[in-house]
């Protein structure tokens, strides 16, 4: 039994497994407004795991960039700055 109330109908969503969601829609198992808010949730989840990505990527690069220029600079420093 489908919950009659959006906002119970997304708490619904939350406690399930997203393939599960996800195949229920592909296969038309929800209705009208379930269906909507159905598609939105899984919509709006897609984006906030892009947006970790986004995120995760910007963090790994300026790590990689501190990570480097510290080689640098340790390299410079054992080696000698030439005069």
């Amino acid at each position: 039994m489908l919950p009659t109330d959006r906002a119970e109908f997304l708490k619904e969503l939350e406690a399930t497994d997203e393939a599960y969601v996800r195949r229920k829609v592909l296969l038309g198992s929800y209705e009208g407004w379930q269906m909507k808010t159905a598609e939105y949730w899984l919509a709006q989840r897609h984006r906030q795991r892009e947006e970790f990505r986004a995120r995760f990527n910007h963090l790994w690069v300026a790590a990689t960039f501190v990570a480097t220029a510290c080689g640098v600079l340790v390299t410079i420093y054992v080696a000698g700055i030439p005069k």
